[in-house]
């Protein structure tokens, strides 16, 4: 038999949840938060944290957090008119500042806001073309 029999662990995961229980902050706190969101950011890989930083960086110049759908509308609908983006891009860019409100602790969207936001997405794909224009022929 085993020392680490299936009570042994389950005595001694016990044990240690109690220890680490004693170690936390109060429950509710902002330092408690601050743990949570700290853990929650080992969710997202450090590449991937990188490239949120653009998307969110200019969502930060149009708007504010806490992500609204009106808020996430105008972002859509300011980096279409940009017309420097592939709608693909746009796409991207909105799951990029999601994930980064979500995160960050905010409750996602109301239904009927993630219908407008989903339908400012449709206007984006219908209005900025997907690839890249062909290329002419030198003159």
């Amino acid at each position: 038999v085993s020392i680490f029999s299936q009570d042994n662990m389950t005595s001694l995961t016990q044990t240690r949840l109690l220890q680490l229980l004693q170690q936390e902050p109060p429950e509710g706190s902002a330092e408690a938060a601050l743990c949570n969101k700290r853990f929650r950011d080992w969710s997202i890989k450090p590449s991937t944290q990188a490239s949120y930083s653009t998307p969110v960086r200019w969502y930060r110049l149009v708007a504010t957090f806490p992500v609204t759908g009106p808020k996430l509308e105008t972002y859509i609908r300011l980096l279409t008119s940009a017309g420097t983006l592939k709608s693909s891009t746009i796409r991207s860019y909105i799951s990029a500042v999601r994930t980064f409100a979500v995160n960050d602790g905010q409750a996602p969207l109301p239904p009927e806001e993630e219908a407008r936001v989903t339908r400012a997405l449709s206007a984006a794909d219908h209005m900025v073309p997907n690839k890249n224009p062909p290329k002419r022929a030198p003159l």
